[in-house]
Order: C-alpha cells, then structure tokens, then sequence
C-alpha cells in the first residue's frame, strides 16, 4: 500500500453559456445577498464597532451623551444641532492637541534654518576653507579630494550643531506622531459611539443640512472635501517660487558611470522628500476611501480635522515668508566680524576642523590621501590602510634589484597620518636613507663602465 502511487484527476466543471446568461440578470440586490455599498460599509464599520466595543464606559457613552447634550442646550433647534456640536468638539481637539505639537514642530524646523545653517555658511567663509584648500593645492591635492574633505567635514560639524540646539528632525517628527496619534484614535472612537446613541440610532434618517449622521452619506460630499484639503495640506509646501521654478525646469541628464565588465549604467537617485510626498498624497486618498463607509459623525471630525490642518498650513507657511529673510545667507550672523562670530562659538580656527577629521595637520597630507572621520568600523580601516600601502609602494618606485626592501620599510615604519601627523616625514625620511645606496650603486656601475 506505502509503494502505490496515487493518481488524482481534477475535473473542470462544464458551464453552460445559458448558466452564464441567468446569471448575469440575477439582481444583486435580491433576498439574501448584500448590495456593494453594504460589503463596503462593513469592510470599516464591523472591525471599528468591535475595538470601540472593547474601550472603557465613559468613552462608549459619557463622553458623546456629554456632547449631544452640550448641542442641544447651547444652539437653536431649527439649527443643525447635532452637526454643530460635533464640528465644535473637533475644533476643540485640533486646538488643544494637534495645533501646539504642529508650532512646536514647525518652530524646530526655523531653528535649523535660522541657526544651524548660518553657522555653517560662517565657519565654510569666514573660517578655515580658504586655508585647508591653499594647504592642499600646495601639496598637489586635487579638487575632488579638497572637496571631499569639505563635505566630511561640513556633515559632521552640521551633526554637531543639530545636536547642541536640540533640532533633530527624528524628534520633530516622532514625538508629535506620539501624541497626536492617540488622540486622532480617541476622537474617532467617540464620535462612532455617538453614532450609537438612541437619540442618533433610533432615527435612521436623521438628517442635517446634507449631512446623514447615523449612517454613511448617500452623497460622499465630506469625504471628498476631506480629500481635497488634505492634498492641498500636502502640496501646500511645493507653492513656493523656488519649488515652481524647479518643477518647470528641465533637469539634466542623469550621469553614467562604467560597471565592472564596461557596459554603462544609470546612477538611481534618491530623493526622500519625494517619497515622503508621494506617501502623503497616497495616505490622503485612503483616508477618502475609508470615511465613505464610515457613519457622518466620524466624517464630520475627519472633515473637520483637514479643514484646520490646512488653514495651519497656510498660517505657517504665511509666517514661513516673513522669517526666509533671515535664513542661510541672509542672516545676520553672515555679517558680522571675526571677533563677532569668535565670541558667538563660531569655528574660525582651522585646527578644530582638521582635528574632528583625525588629520593633526593637513600639510602632512599627499595626493591620493581621502581623509575619514574618526570612528570607523574594522573592515574601513583595513580598507584604507591597504590603499596607503599600495600608494606607498607606488611612490616609492623601487628597482628590479631591491624588490625586498619596499615591503621591510612599510612594514616597519607603516603609521597612519589619522593618528600620528609627524608619521609620514618619518616615513620619508627612511624612504631617502633607503634610495641613496641605489644611486650610489647605479653611479659605481657607470664609473665601471
């Protein structure tokens, strides 16, 4: 029995197109099925109900009983009662949650743009750029090493500065997600338990204004307009001048560059503002999607929520255009004196640079030399200190008779200039004492011949 093979046949069954046909002149909206807009609806209704089901008694009951007893005392009854009171419970939640984490995040961001980068542009003119780049011409340095050394050294101390006042943008943007998050969750969940309430659920065709609060709306004008404010939120920082004059602009060609076998290939750049922009814009047309099955309560705080997300927006932003005065190398640390910034902690001196390089002095330094910064892994400085030798080895030419002798002086007096600047004249210095003896030999055997 264990040796037999068993067969399996799989038989398709046989549809008729008459079958086809009856089918497809079924209602769907007949006894025992469900319409499109039912399935949708308890796509997002059913899983909502069962973890709001699960939240405390004053969230499922209080809090909205509070709410619709507040709108009926406080507004006319020939107003919107209902409607009123939920659109003020949601102006209230974005005023006192979300508007002072968006300022606080917003204020960090002015104070990279007012601080931080000034300082930059200050030590890169003021400071020492002038000098190291003079040190490595003289020494034959290229400009793609000189700016090399620039670039490490500009993202390190840029690093430094971020961190000294406090303007990270992991901070700024993770901690109001922290907050606001929870209370984004809190006030969904309570205006779907209101939707619950008898005095909401006992009317099925409660209607105010346009709006059905109870159910979802038959016409989905919130949730588009939820939609629209919230890609004008998203795109609101690319109305800029600057940002319109780069979108209309040509860009150039993307650069090839050689592989290994010498077929050329495209360098893929990565922008993250890109893909920070196209997930926001993604993530808004979700939102519009999940609050058309969603009851009018929870679409009015959504609608409510974008409609003050963009008008802070366009205050900040209006706020943006009278502080860009003072930003980069407008600011006024750019103009001030030498004295001035030394007494601001502005790096003139061009020691400090070289020292957070690990270079003790740049005038040690030869052509073919990257400088690194100080901590780096175990297979890095393997790396770098296999490239010094083969540059070492390089210049040192030797002949076809003293092939021994270049591996004996690196392998003695092998030190790396990150941690010794004085290293490589030493180096130099037995280099000469090496290469006298071969001219002298070379001599002996000319005044032979």
């Amino acid at each position: 029995m264990l040796g037999r093979q068993v067969r399996v046949y799989l038989v398709r069954p046989q549809i008729s197109p008459k079958s086809l046909a009856t089918a497809s002149r079924r209602p769907l909206d007949g006894p025992g099925h469900l319409s499109r807009r039912s399935i949708s609806s308890a796509t997002f209704t059913e899983p909502i109900g069962r973890a709001v089901a699960s939240l405390p008694y004053a969230i499922q009951h209080d809090i909205p009983q509070a709410i619709l007893n507040f709108s009926s005392a406080a507004f006319p009854e020939s107003w919107p009662v209902y409607s009123i009171g939920f659109f003020a419970f949601a102006v209230a939640t974005r005023l006192l949650v979300f508007t002072p984490w968006a300022y606080w995040a917003r204020k960090r961001k002015w104070r990279t743009k007012e601080v931080v980068e000034p300082r930059l542009i200050a030590e890169f003119k003021y400071g020492w750029s002038s000098e190291l780049r003079d040190k490595l011409r003289r020494k034959g340095l290229t400009s793609r090493e000189w700016l090399m050394a620039i670039n490490d050294n500009m993202s390190i101390r840029q690093k430094e500065l971020v961190k000294q006042f406090d303007c990270g943008s992991f901070k700024t943007t993770v901690l109001p997600l922290a907050f606001t998050a929870p209370a984004f969750i809190l006030s969904t969940s309570i205006a779907f338990s209101a939707s619950l309430l008898p005095e909401i659920a006992s009317n099925p065709t409660l209607n105010e204004f346009f709006l059905a609060l109870p159910t979802q709306d038959h016409f989905p004008l919130l949730p588009v307009g939820l939609g629209v404010f919230a890609l004008l939120t998203t795109d609101i920082g690319t109305w800029s001048p600057k940002s319109l004059k780069q979108m209309n602009s040509i860009e150039a060609p993307v650069a090839e560059e050689e592989t290994n076998n010498g077929s050329p290939s495209k360098i893929v750049e990565v922008k993250p503002h890109i893909i920070a922009l196209t997930f926001s814009r993604l993530w808004s047309l979700a939102r519009v999607v999940v609050a058309i099955g969603l009851p009018g309560t929870v679409q009015i705080i959504w609608f409510t929520s974008a409609l003050m997300s963009f008008l802070e927006a366009r205050i900040f932003s209006w706020i943006e255009s009278r502080r860009r005065n003072n930003w980069g190398g407008n600011s006024p640390l750019i103009k001030m004196k030498i004295g001035q910034l030394r007494k601001l902690g502005v790096e003139i001196s061009p020691d400090i640079p070289l020292e957070r390089l690990g270079v003790v002095d740049y005038s040690t330094a030869t052509p073919g030399y990257f400088p690194r910064p100080r901590q780096v892994g175990p297979l890095e400085r393997a790396r770098d200190a296999i490239a010094d030798l083969s540059f070492r080895l390089k210049a040192m030419s030797p002949g076809p008779t003293s092939s021994a002798q270049p591996a004996d002086h690196v392998r003695d007096g092998f030190v790396r200039v990150n941690e010794r600047g004085s290293a490589l004249k030493e180096d130099t210095a037995k280099q000469e004492e090496v290469k006298v003896p071969r001219e002298g030999t070379k001599k002996s055997k000319k005044g032979m011949t």
